[in-house]
């Protein structure tokens, strides 16, 4: 009778042990519910005459109309995939999935579309992706992170995209332009003569795959405008280093094309996350101007113009 309590006894404990481990344990076959927010933006507001200020926006706020989002494993395997391309359905900067329990990389592009045409990022890895653009947005993001998906329960991601990845060139002539001009041509990196529309870059760093010629037309007929004065022209492109360094062509021509003013600017430096802005006369013999960085956390580049010959 003792062995069979004794017995009796063991069979018991070891059920309920069988029932405690199984309610702690985490079966790595469940599939674990994940969502993903997108936000922290940082958008720049650089005031006339000041250093630019930041401030953090959700995606609506910061204009972001195209998200494109990959996981991997760490194999490099793609597991899941989504793009978000209608930023007026509810729910567009989040996005909900099922993952199995383990290690990830999350890998998030985020861009302002040119046109409605325009598709998201396509994301091949987390060293690349490639945005399809008639020009570089003002406003491209990007983010890779490591994420652990533990546990039974909704797993939380939130993807800050924090500044923009790109660089940008700003134009702004301080005295009257000539009534014939029509046309302001800018040419970033002339002397390598290689543009694109697949634009690749590395969403981990933010820096293009390899350096291209950028160019941007401004027609006043586009701006709805008699006249450019007053005006500041922009592009943006991607660089090859944090830091870098080109020529920058500016190409004035009438209404048939003629060329009327032309000068290029030598070894202008670019940084990433910043804008480089050329401000000053550009027709009168007397050049005053200067390159400067509107950042937050950037001192500020002055390169002096030189006169019109």
């Amino acid at each position: 009778m003792k062995i069979l309590n004794y017995c009796f006894f063991l069979f018991v404990i070891g059920i309920l042990s069988a029932c405690s481990s199984e309610s702690n344990s985490v079966d790595d076959n469940v599939l674990v519910p994940v969502q993903v927010t997108f936000s922290g933006l940082d958008v720049s507001v650089v005031p006339d005459g000041s250093r630019g200020s930041v401030t953090r926006a959700t995606a609506s706020e910061a204009k972001v109309d195209r998200i494109a989002l990959k996981i991997f494993d760490t194999s490099g395997k793609e597991i899941y995939s989504v793009v978000k391309d209608n930023p007026n359905e509810e729910g567009f900067d989040k996005v909900k999935c099922l993952l199995h329990v383990g290690d990830y990389k999350f890998v998030a592009v985020a861009h302002k579309a040119k046109t409605t045409e325009s598709k998201a990022a396509v994301i091949t890895s987390y060293e690349k992706a490639t945005l399809s653009e008639r020009s570089i947005p003002s406003r491209v993001y990007s983010n890779v992170m490591d994420v652990t998906v533990s546990g039974n329960t909704t797993h939380d991601v939130t993807i800050a995209f924090g500044k923009r990845i790109t660089s940008s060139f700003d134009l702004n002539v301080t005295d009257a332009y000539p009534d014939e001009i029509e046309t302001v041509e800018l040419i970033l990196n002339p002397l390598i003569d290689k543009t694109e529309k697949e634009y690749v870059f590395n969403p981990t760093t933010g820096l293009a795959e390899s350096a291209l010629t950028y160019n941007a037309s401004f027609n006043r007929k586009s701006f709805s405008v008699t006249s450019f004065t007053g005006k500041t022209l922009s592009i943006s492109l991607f660089l090859t280093a944090e830091e870098q360094k080109m020529n920058v062509t500016i190409n004035m021509k009438n209404s048939d094309g003629t060329m009327l003013y032309t000068r290029t600017l030598k070894d202008v430096t670019f940084r990433q996350r910043s804008s480089t802005i050329v401000k000053g006369t550009f027709f009168s013999s007397q050049v005053s101007g200067s390159f400067t960085f509107d950042t937050t956390d950037d001192t500020s580049i002055n390169i002096p113009l030189k006169p019109l010959d």
